[in-house]
């Protein structure tokens, strides 16, 4: 949530479970670049790290890539981006998982960008080891996020970064999607693909894309087939008739799966690929009081992404301001940030109770606080008025 300051690790790996199977949605993260405030990392400069890629002891190989991370920006020259990219070969599988995420921490120049993923994407469909594998898509779909978030900024290069990545990853992401090896290379294959296939703006999503996921929505993964049904939703409408067709039916299908956080999901898919539902936002809405706290957060999260077409959830939402499990009382905190675009009496008195609860945890009245401050803000910013308008 953009407006609240200060919200701790707890509430953030509540809000986020799959954060604790890995590294997860792989979305980029702030790099830790020491170069600016030290130039030395054990008392030891850049080069003397540099020599240490090539050491013949794999141990300190890896430690070497460690540094590399830390060093940033002063260790992103295409000479060691190449020698970080000879360490993806090592023999030792410790050495080439930890190039694969030094990759991450550094900053690929538009001339390099090309190479690193080719080397990348052979990692992800031609390495021996699982967790290489899982390593490569992580690396990929960081890639791809960061590159997304560029483009959006406006960044030099970045159109050109979605094209090399369209063209190298695309492949490698889909056969990684199939890759029976470990569900969590199926997974995060599937979340890359998710992003990727919906990166060029104001174009329909990537055919090849959309029918790798019309795959793995049946796999027999919880966690694949889930993410799938979520990547289904973020690549929208296919262009083709007859595969949009395909994606209605089959998320249609999957709103009664089993599993209720499958079917929640299925049913945000489908208003993404089709448009706002009423029997979609029902059956959501009818599982915020499931007995499940898992299934109440998920139709919690559903809604707000909903946005102002959720304005009808604001008195069920606050409600679950007090309920017993506290990640779906955060969850309900953020839902009524992202849901108002100004002040609603309900909630905020349902957030001020919350706050001033004596037997809340601090950190839960805290957010509270910052939530209020935030829905506040929203009214401040619509009322507002616009100086352009009185020219």
């Amino acid at each position: 949530m953009r407006g609240l300051r200060w919200v701790p690790l707890l509430l953030f790996v509540l809000l986020n479970p799959l954060g604790l199977l890995g590294q997860g949605p792989g979305q980029p993260k702030d790099k830790a670049d020491l170069s600016k405030t030290q130039g030395e990392i054990d008392g030891r400069g850049l080069d003397e790290w540099v020599r240490d890629l090539g050491h013949v002891d794999a141990s300190i190989r890896e430690e070497a890539l460690r540094a590399m991370m830390l060093f940033g920006k002063d260790a992103s020259t295409d000479k060691i981006i190449d020698t970080v990219l000879n360490r993806t070969l090592d023999k030792d599988v410790s050495p080439r998982n930890r190039a694969l995420q030094a990759l991450t921490a550094l900053d690929i120049p538009p001339t390099m960008l090309p190479k690193v993923l080719t080397k990348v994407a052979i990692r992800l469909t031609s390495d021996s080891e699982a967790s290489v594998k899982l390593q490569a898509a992580q690396t990929l779909h960081y890639l791809t996020v960061a590159a997304i978030e560029d483009d959006r900024d406006n960044k030099p290069f970045a159109k050109q970064a979605l094209t090399y990545l369209a063209e190298t990853a695309t492949p490698a992401l889909i056969s990684g999607a199939k890759d029976m090896n470990s569900w969590e290379i199926r997974r995060a294959a599937v979340l890359a693909i998710g992003d990727l296939g919906r990166a060029r703006d104001k174009e329909p999503p990537d055919p090849n894309c959309v029918r790798a996921l019309l795959t793995s929505v049946k796999d027999t993964t919880f966690q694949v087939r889930m993410e799938s049904v979520r990547s289904l939703g973020k690549l929208g409408k296919p262009g083709d008739p007859a595969l949009a067709a395909a994606v209605e039916a089959e998320l249609r299908r999957l709103a009664q799966d089993k599993d209720k956080v499958v079917s929640i999901w299925a049913w945000m898919s489908l208003m993404c690929v089709t448009e706002i539902n009423p029997d979609a936002v029902k059956a959501i809405t009818s599982l915020m009081q499931d007995k499940e706290a898992r299934i109440r957060n998920a139709s919690i999260r559903a809604l707000t992404q909903i946005g102002e077409h959720a304005h009808f959830a604001v008195p069920e939402l606050t409600k679950l301001l007090k309920d017993p499990d506290l990640g779906v009382q955060v969850s309900a905190i953020h839902a009524l940030c992202d849901i108002l675009d100004r002040p609603n009496a309900v909630a905020i008195g349902g957030l001020q109770a919350l706050a001033d609860d004596k037997e809340a945890k601090k950190e839960l009245k805290r957010l509270a606080a910052d939530a209020i401050e935030f829905i506040r803000a929203g009214k401040k910013m619509v009322d507002k008025p616009d100086p352009e308008k009185k020219k």
